[in-house]
């Protein structure tokens, strides 16, 4: 073997194991850590990328989430809105006690909106769980616990493409109803 064939096979044996490393790199990333299965597909939300259940999103007016596959077997997806069974509570309708639980799908008292690619959810700034469950049991009187607490995730967004689900808990929007300042805490 030549001098020059021993450093072309030496610059193809860091290629391979450079690219080795990187494939290792990308599927730790995708699967987070090699704690779950890679998904078939993932979402982005503005900057943020979605791989697996999300907690804690706080939603504005206008949300999109693009869909995005890996793999291009099946690029079709379907979306609901779900209650969200860690934040069950009961409330009365005409009477009759019910669980937030019971219903499987409140899409229907969203505004959702499916495109090929994605799909976008509007919140109104002033929407309240109890307009929320007022849209579900339409013309019935609706009255919530006089312990609820307002900005707790009780719905879900479960995105579903083939065998994979991504499930994203959220918070409607919560806007500042006012400010209390003590005037003896404030010094000009």
């Amino acid at each position: 073997m030549t001098k020059i064939s021993k450093k072309f096979n030496k610059f193809w044996d860091v290629v391979i194991v450079l690219i080795l490393i990187c494939s290792v790199g990308v599927f730790a990333y995708l699967s987070h850590g090699f704690r779950n299965d890679i998904k078939s597909f993932y979402v982005l939300y503005g900057n943020r990328l979605i791989t697996e259940d999300q907690s804690g999103l706080v939603l504005e007016t206008t949300n999109r989430f693009d869909v995005h596959y890996l793999v291009s077997k099946n690029k079709s997806y379907d979306v609901k809105i779900i209650p969200n069974s860690d934040c069950d509570f009961s409330f009365t309708v005409n009477g009759e006690i019910k669980k937030l639980s019971l219903v499987s799908d409140y899409s229907k008292c969203f505004d959702l909106t499916l495109s090929e690619k994605y799909f976008v959810l509007n919140v109104p700034k002033d929407i309240t769980i109890l307009q929320i469950l007022q849209k579900e049991y339409s013309g019935q009187t609706v009255v919530l616990p006089d312990n609820i607490i307002y900005d707790k995730e009780y719905f879900q967004i479960e995105i579903t493409s083939s065998d994979d689900t991504i499930i994203i808990s959220f918070i409607m929007y919560i806007g500042v109803s006012g400010v209390n300042l003590d005037k003896r805490n404030i010094e000009f």
